[in-house]
C-alpha cells in the first residue's frame, strides 16, 4: 500500500498530520508534504526531530526493513514519552501553583 494512502486511513486523528493531508491533495511528492507535517507547531522541537527520522525512512525500504524501522521509532518514542511524563511530574504542579497564585494575587489587586 503507498504510504500516502496509509497516513490517510491512519493519521486522521493527529492533529499535527493536517498539513501533511493538505499537501498531498494540492499534488506535493510525499516527503515534501511530509516535511509539513514535521514543521506542525502543535510539536516540540523533540517530536519534530523524532517524526523526521520516521518519515525519511517510512517508505523506503522492503517489508523486514520497514518492520524494523518502526520499531526503532517506536521504542524512541516510548523513550520520549516516559521523560515527557516525568517531566509532568516534576513540573506539572509548579504550574498550577503559579496559575492558583496568579489568580489570587489579580483577585487582590482587583478588591
Amino acid at each position: 500500500m503507498p504510504v500516502e494512502e496509509i497516513c490517510m486511513r491512519h493519521g486522521k486523528s493527529l492533529d499535527f498530520m493536517a498539513p501533511l493531508f493538505v499537501a498531498l491533495k494540492a499534488g506535493e511528492p510525499f516527503p515534501q508534504a511530509w516535511k509539513k507535517a514535521e514543521a506542525s507547531p502543535v510539536l516540540c522541537e523533540e517530536d519534530r526531530e523524532l517524526l523526521s527520522q520516521f518519515g525519511e525512512g517510512f517508505g523506503a525500504s522492503d517489508t523486514q526493513g520497514q518492520l524494523n524501522h518502526c520499531s526503532l521509532c517506536g521504542s524512541l518514542t516510548k523513550k520520549t514519552l516516559l521523560k515527557a511524563e516525568e517531566d509532568e511530574k516534576k513540573k506539572g504542579k509548579l504550574y498550577r501553583m503559579l496559575g492558583l497564585f496568579g489568580g489570587a494575587a489579580a483577585a487582590l489587586l482587583l478588591c
